[in-house]
């Protein structure tokens, strides 16, 4: 008999922690891709702190990412700007386990196998945007008022309206998580003894600092906010592709996912509303009700399921709290069941990690290193089929190169006068097999010369393409 269960957990913990912190920090080697070069690009105009709030209003600038990155200043190793993500990434898993610990030693083990592992967590943990950050503060948050109902202490309080106002700086869609924990306070408050006027007393004290500060954040940055574009999507689809993601399913599967994720929602909620803990109430607005009203109202042209990555968390927590459920049923159909369910999980995960290795999120300085090394010329002339996302990329780029050389940008209004030497086409279609000849408007023909894969997601891949003169 094991008569050092809290050491062994603490060991499992330690050891799950440090393993999937390796992961997420192979995860951010590679290049940066657009994005990630645009969110530099901010902060490296800034020339103080206040012009990253007030010179660029645009949704593209995650604001606490933009300004970790202004204190970073220019780098030559490209993982430093990923650092913050990093951090954030490792401190949600920290912060996840804990959570669950809270519980059950067993509810620990499981989060941290299903978040540990988890293609889209690592993703944007290891990826220099606002997304990880937004995690982190989003379940800090959460971690925060329930240690407060647990037992109230002034700074535990302070610290939920820090959490919150960083949560919305780190990025808007932190405001999925606080919704649901507007309504979670409400309901538990109204849950408990007490007048109306003690409840709502206590409702106010939570919510009102991080209220006045979202509402007075709206009026001055996002209602005047630039908004970018990308493909069109049909959003429900991409929400179902989003599933597949978490639950380690083929991208064919998402209709299953949504299935899956349902009949767990209506378990927990069942089981929470049966033992009286208004904790269901959160678990189905931050799962359901608030991103969906978020889809609803603000019904975005271009949707991806990052969008609501704030949410996938909590995902984990609920299945982690079934899956300890079901195994102190005590029965080994159960034991085998769970077992098998977290094997396929890890194996599934584990498939679209793997390219996210290989590839990363696109290999622009290994195209750009052929063009500048294959170019007779010191002024190295360059076209593509986007301006402004691979002009981006280039113009990043090039400050990393020692050979002397420029890279000039020609825009496709210019082709007509001055023809570039070489062409990039990109895709966000990581399948996307290249044409081995293309031929611009003006009747110039291109041969295909190298092609470098992005892994899916984040990034695209780069096809070079070079003048033939025939």
């Amino acid at each position: 008999m094991n008569k050092n269960p809290d050491r062994n957990t603490t060991i499992f913990t330690l050891t799950g922690i440090l393993l999937s912190s390796v992961i997420i920090i192979y995860a951010a080697q590679g290049d940066l891709w657009s994005d990630e070069i645009w969110s530099i690009l901010f902060a490296e105009s800034a020339k103080t702190p206040w012009e990253i709030l007030s010179a660029y209003r645009n949704d593209s600038n995650h604001i606490l990412n933009t300004f970790f990155l202004y204190l970073l200043g220019k780098q030559q190793h490209l993982l430093l700007y990923r650092v913050f993500a990093i951090i954030s990434g490792i401190g949600s898993l920290v912060l996840l386990t804990k959570i669950a610990l809270q519980r059950s030693r067993l509810e620990s083990v499981f989060v941290l196998f299903l978040a540990g592992t988890s293609y889209p967590l690592i993703l944007y943990f290891s990826e220099a945007r606002g997304y990880a950050p937004a995690i982190f503060f989003g379940i800090l948050a959460f971690f925060l008022i329930q240690e407060s109902h647990i037992r109230y202490r002034p700074v535990k309080l302070g610290l939920f309206w820090i959490a919150s106002i960083l949560g919305i700086l780190a990025h808007l869609t932190f405001i999925i998580v606080f919704v649901s924990l507007v309504v979670y306070i409400i309901h538990h408050e109204f849950s408990i003894e007490g007048t109306i006027y003690m409840r709502a007393r206590r409702v106010v004290n939570y919510l009102s600092v991080p209220l006045v500060f979202i509402i007075s954040f709206y009026v001055f940055y996002v209602r005047d906010m630039a908004i970018g574009g990308g493909p069109t999507t049909d959003r429900y689809s991409e929400l179902g592709r989003g599933v597949a993601c978490l639950l380690g399913l083929p991208d064919n599967l998402w209709y299953a996912g949504l299935l899956i994720m349902a009949l767990l929602l209506l378990f927990i909620t069942y089981i929470s509303y049966a033992e009286k803990k208004p904790i269901w109430s959160f678990y189905l607005s931050v799962l359901i009700v608030a991103p969906t009203a978020l889809i609803l109202i603000t019904n975005p042209a271009y949707f991806h399921f990052r969008y609501v990555i704030v949410c996938f968390p909590f995902y984990y927590l609920m299945i982690s709290f079934i899956l300890a459920k079901a195994w102190r049923a005590n029965k080994k159909a159960f034991h085998y069941s769970i077992v098998l369910i977290i094997s396929l999980y890890i194996a599934g995960q584990s498939l679209r990690l793997l390219p996210l290795f290989q590839y990363g999120r696109g290999s622009y300085q290994s195209i750009i290193a052929e063009m500048v090394n294959a170019s007779a010329a010191n002024v190295v002339t360059v076209g593509s089929d986007h301006d402004f996302r691979n002009k981006v990329v280039l113009s990043f780029y090039a400050r990393f190169l020692r050979s002397g050389k420029t890279i000039q940008y020609i825009d496709q209004e210019s082709w007509s006068s001055q023809p570039p030497e070489w062409l990039i086409v990109h895709s966000l279609d990581s399948s996307t097999v290249p044409e081995p000849w293309i031929s611009t408007a003006y009747g110039r023909m291109y041969r295909l010369k190298k092609a470098e894969r992005f892994a899916g997601n984040s990034g695209f891949s780069w096809f070079l393409y070079h003048y033939v003169n025939r």
